[in-house]
Formats: C-alpha cells, sequence, structure tokens
C-alpha cells in the first residue's frame, strides 16, 4: 500500500472516531446478533462469543437491545476476577497473557465477523507486541498526537448533546467509568497510530514489513491452543 494510500486511511480513522463511541471501530458493520447469556464470569473458563452468531450492516449504535447484550458480554468479561481469568495461557515475546486478555481481544475480532476470532486475536497481539517494540528502537513517539486527537474528541463529545447521551449511555452498559473508557480510546488510538507510523518508517527505509510467524510465541494452555487452532469454533459449528 502506497503511503499517500495509507494516509488517506488514517485521516478517515481518525474523522470516524469522533462520530462512533466505544468499540464503534470494530461492531459498526453488525445489525443483529444472538447471543446466549454470558457464562465467562459464572465459570471463568469461556465467555459466550463462540456462540455469537452475525449479520452485518452499517449501524449498532441504532439497535438499541444490540448494543444491551454486546456491553453484557463485556462486562461478564471485563469484571471477571476469577483464577481461570487470570490464569496465563502463553507467551508473546515473554509477555504473558491471560484468559481474559484473550476472550477481550476475540470478542472485538468476533464482532468483525472473524471465522476464528482467537487466531486473529494471538496474531493481532504478537503484531503490537512486535510494532511497540520497534517503535522504541526507531523512537517513534505518538503520544502527543494521540493527546491533540483525544482532546478534539472529547470536546467534540461534550459540544453535541447527541453523542454526549450516547457515550454515557454506552459507558454504563459497558460497566465503565469515563476514566476506563479514555484509557482504553488511548490505547486503541496509540496503537493503531504506532502501526501506521511504523509501517511507514519500515517503507521509507526500506527494512522490510514485520513477519508475524518470526515473532516469538508458545501457548501453554491446551483450551486456548484448541481455540487459536480453530478446535473450538469447528465443534460449535458442528453443534448447530
Amino acid at each position: 500500500m502506497s503511503i499517500s494510500k495509507r494516509k488517506k486511511r488514517y485521516s478517515i480513522y481518525f474523522i470516524g472516531i469522533i462520530i462512533v463511541i466505544i468499540f464503534g471501530i470494530y461492531m459498526n458493520n453488525m445489525q443483529q446478533s444472538f447471543f446466549n447469556e454470558s457464562n465467562f464470569a459464572k465459570s471463568g473458563s469461556d465467555s459466550d462469543i463462540k456462540q455469537l452468531k452475525n449479520v452485518f450492516s452499517e449501524d449498532l449504535e441504532g439497535n438499541e437491545q444490540l448494543d444491551l447484550q454486546v456491553g453484557n458480554i463485556y462486562k461478564n468479561i471485563n469484571q471477571d476476577k476469577s483464577a481461570r481469568a487470570k490464569r496465563v495461557i502463553g507467551t508473546i515475546q515473554n509477555k504473558k497473557v491471560t484468559a481474559k486478555e484473550m476472550e477481550l481481544r476475540a470478542l472485538r475480532f468476533q464482532l468483525k465477523g472473524s471465522d476464528n476470532p482467537y487466531l486473529d486475536a494471538w496474531n493481532d497481539l504478537k503484531l503490537e507486541l512486535e510494532s511497540n517494540r520497534l517503535a522504541k528502537k526507531y523512537k517513534i513517539d505518538v503520544k502527543s498526537d494521540v493527546e491533540e486527537n483525544m482532546a478534539n474528541v472529547k470536546e467534540g463529545i461534550e459540544q453535541e448533546e447527541t453523542l454526549k447521551e450516547a457515550f454515557e449511555r454506552r459507558i454504563k452498559r459497558y460497566g465503565m467509568t469515563e476514566e476506563d473508557y479514555w484509557n482504553l480510546w488511548y490505547f486503541l488510538n496509540e496503537k493503531t497510530l504506532i502501526q501506521y507510523r511504523l509501517e511507514e518508517y519500515l517503507e521509507e527505509n526500506k527494512l522490510g514489513a514485520i513477519d508475524i510467524n518470526n515473532i516469538p510465541n508458545k501457548i501453554t494452555d491446551k483450551e486456548y491452543e484448541d481455540k487459536i487452532n480453530g478446535i473450538e469454533m469447528s465443534k460449535k459449528g458442528e453443534a448447530q
């Protein structure tokens, strides 16, 4: 992809952020879903994202029932403090990855319509950690840009009553405080901007793109090994 095309993509991304509230980055293509009541918080072993069926559309915000269901799933996973949820299921570049972290990340990919949300989540985390490592190595700093973008979004929400009401409604449904939301917003935007700037830097300096297959990683939990390899999703499909 050319640098000019990436710049256009990046500009569109941040314009869209102003009108897309929490998780809209991942969920704005979904119209209807079927969710069984989440049991992750009860069992500490699994969320109900394996039972989630997607029909795509442009507008999550207009589907109040769906939004509430997604919020309940997110809360059940995010608020789980059990040993099962906190257990380490593998490592990437010596970083320990927990079951909860994988479920939250996989949920986002499932809502995008992924065929294997756990594999996509694992690869996404690999790319994120390697991008952060290289950004530090090449002194790519995006802090001031992300903070400026966040200030603009906050101002936009405060000035538009409809967005403000949607924002307050959404964080309540997801069991989040405003601080939780903005911390998540900062993380997602920092991640995107680092990867964009790094991709640009590597291309300009002819250093080659990141190959996620060469990033050291190890899955140590059989349940999540099956999920990442697609075995759990295959069982789900057969059961249906």
